[in-house]
């Protein structure tokens, strides 16, 4: 079956034809509707770890649409470039028969696409999931060099072409005009900008086995490694749609991959521990314990499913009646809104203080404390309009939060009785704690901008109301519950009220 055929002419005159399929490339052109003439190339493509690249560098002069990128043999006009180029080292075509052609960075970036479709020049991040999946930059480069010296110039240092990559030392075009160093070194662009005038590279050297990177002017000519593009990450069904902890599901769908791996499927945020098989289209796994009723999602290297709801049958209480509410007994976990859109995770201080999108972190940025506490959200993620809370839920407004607190006795003794007891989490003395009420509240602390505060000594919660806005508060030394008021950019914990 091919995978696609791009037409790019006028008329059925000098016709391009361009023909995918599995990393194979043929193009032809059919100068006449009687007369065919091929011009064939073709690229393999090599599994390394969960993606796939292409075996050979990118040897195309045009792009997707069809049109024509501007072949530059002139070194002076190559100076002056401010659009996509190509050329063959030396100006040489045997040599881009060996090496493929080098590109400048404009071409990369060309919105007319360079690679073909399923295919995408790699951002830096890919080249580094690449280069980590083989051991990381000090090793990766052996790992992905030819072998020998029948290209590469000696030593061809810890060259041992394990994962199949088989880089060619293909040398570069400067950005002021001359070719330089084939035999010796091998660039590879990535799809990723530095700024308006440097984008980033990857570099092998025929005297090292590290995989170094860096930034450099677009003006330059490197080669283009193409990898494929991910597929897409899609639960369909699940059977049965409820079932008891311990049983068996089937989760069918695409885009699982063909081995686990690092891969997970997590109920309502706890992740299954028995996998009964996996592959890319079904995965058959059992119900963990200590899960509840919600959302399945499966992860794969990081990319998420769409969620699927499913009832778990025989579980703990995911929530807890107070009164005439009821709340979830755990606070939320999530890292996506309700349409299945991502909440960004934020580290670094610097962005999370000037934020003004919906945004989590964990306290500290440890996962630990998040598997513990859940995730502090600011108040753009709790007011965002594609809801932070799973359908049949919704982050409490002020309101509401007066009415658990005088269900319980008003503001001066519902802490104690919201507080999960004794000194697993809570610091010494933990005054007045006896959860009689179930809410098992933690003391997750919360994040101030550039800063984290108080874990194990307070718990923090928004409400959806907007007034400075308002949040609850529990301390270890008293037993009350506070009304306070925070900016926005603040990271507090999220507990959910059943609609």
């Amino acid at each position: 079956m091919i995978d696609s055929i791009t037409f790019a002419a006028d008329s059925f005159e000098n016709q391009n034809i361009h023909i995918w399929h599995d990393g194979f490339k043929w193009d032809f052109s059919l100068f006449k509707i009687d007369s065919v003439i091929f011009y064939y190339t073709q690229y393999v493509a090599v599994s390394i770890g969960k993606q796939i690249w292409m075996y050979k560098n990118l040897n195309s002069d045009h792009y997707i649409n069809g049109d024509s990128i501007l072949e530059v043999t002139d070194q002076t006009q190559w100076i002056n470039l401010i659009e996509g180029a190509w050329c063959n080292y030396n100006n040489d075509s045997i040599k881009g028969a060996i090496y493929g052609k080098l590109y400048n960075w404009y071409a990369v970036n060309d919105p007319r696409v360079l690679a073909p479709n399923g295919w995408h020049v790699p951002n830096k991040f890919e080249w580094a999931k690449l280069s980590n999946y083989l051991g990381g930059d000090d090793l990766s480069g052996g790992k992905l060099k030819e072998t020998g010296t029948e290209h590469w110039l000696s030593p061809n240092t810890g060259a041992t072409n394990e994962s199949g990559f088989s880089a060619l030392p293909s040398g570069c075009r400067c950005n002021f005009g001359p070719f330089d160093v084939i035999g010796i070194y091998s660039f590879f662009w990535t799809s990723t900008e530095n700024d308006s005038s440097d984008a980033w590279y990857k570099v092998l050297s025929n005297r090292s086995s590290y995989f170094n990177r860096g930034y450099l002017e677009k003006k330059n000519g490197y080669s283009v490694r193409l990898v494929k593009d991910a597929e897409a990450l899609i639960i369909k069904n699940i059977q049965p749609t409820s079932a008891n902890i311990g049983d068996d599901v089937t989760i069918e769908g695409i885009g699982f991959g063909t081995l686990q791996g690092t891969s997970v499927v997590s109920f309502s945020g706890t992740n299954s521990s028995i996998i009964v098989s996996w592959s890319n289209n079904r995965i058959k796994t059992k119900v963990p314990v200590n899960t509840c009723s919600g959302e399945v999602i499966i992860i794969v290297d990081s990319l998420k499913s769409n969620p699927k709801y499913f009832t778990v049958l025989n579980t703990n209480p995911c929530d807890i009646k107070i009164g005439n509410q009821v709340w979830m007994v755990k606070n939320l976990d999530v890292d996506h809104y309700r349409n299945g859109d991502s909440i960004p995770q934020v580290t670094d201080e610097a962005i999370w203080d000037k934020i003004e999108t919906g945004a989590w972190c964990f306290y500290s940025n440890d996962s630990d404390n998040g598997s513990v506490y859940g995730k502090l959200y600011n108040w753009y993620a709790v007011n965002d309009p594609r809801g932070l809370a799973p359908i049949g839920w919704h982050v409490p407004s002020d309101a509401e939060w007066d009415s658990l607190s005088t269900f319980l006795g008003g503001d001066l003794v519902a802490g104690g009785k919201m507080k999960e007891t004794g000194t697993s989490h809570w610091q010494l003395p933990n005054t007045g704690a006896t959860n009689e009420s179930g809410f098992s509240a933690l003391p997750g602390g919360y994040r101030s901008g550039r800063m984290f505060f108080n874990i194990g000594s307070s718990g923090y919660w928004w409400s959806s109301t907007l007034s400075y806005t308002l949040t609850r508060h529990l301390y270890y030394y008293n037993t009350e519950i506070n009304k306070l008021g925070f900016t926005m950019s603040f990271g507090l914990s999220v507990r959910l009220l059943r609609d």
